[in-house]
């Protein structure tokens, strides 16, 4: 019997033995798939974070972008204001320098006039004058004395200050 109970406990030894090594292979599997597992998950993480760094840097530069455009769109609306004020104020002048009194005038001699200073574009059509008012005190840009006159849509004509100019009240 002893040497029953010799191999019984050989054996009982041998499966522990098979039992230890196989607790011991499963312990390591099971660090070495967690260590896989961390690996990828705080690779994951830095990709992520990564991502989300370039996410921030074009949000940053859009917002910079998105200022610009605050920027012009201010500015263009500041330029608008103020063009509508000048307009505002060139109506005024007009109004002052040539002002009207409900009358239609038309040119007596037929005379040619002009939509620029310089007096190189004439106005096709019979000119009609919504005031009597000439202003003789004027320079062109290229330097001659021209006469500036008020039609009836508000804008200004021009003609050289030697034209002999005679508005009459025009009649129906």
């Amino acid at each position: 019997m002893k040497k029953r109970t010799k191999r019984a406990i050989k054996s009982i030894l041998r499966f522990l033995g098979v039992v230890f090594l196989l607790i011991l292979l499963a312990f390591f599997i099971q660090r070495t798939i967690g260590y896989k597992i961390q690996e990828s998950t705080i690779s994951s993480l830095i990709n992520n974070l990564a991502s989300e760094r370039a996410e921030k840097e074009e949000l940053k530069e859009e917002v910079v972008n998105l200022k610009k455009q605050l920027e012009n769109k201010t500015l263009e609306a500041n330029t608008s204001e103020q063009k509508n004020t000048e307009v505002v104020n060139d109506a005024h002048y007009l109004q002052a320098k040539f002002p009207s009194d409900g009358m239609y005038y038309v040119d007596s001699y037929e005379n040619t006039f002009y939509t620029d200073s310089m007096c190189t574009k004439p106005i096709e059509s019979k000119p009609r004058f919504m005031s009597p008012v000439i202003d003789e005190n004027l320079k062109s840009q290229n330097g001659f004395s021209v006469k500036a006159l008020r039609l009836d849509d508000g804008s200004i004509c021009y003609c050289p200050m030697d034209t002999l100019t005679y508005l009459v009240i025009e009649s129906e």
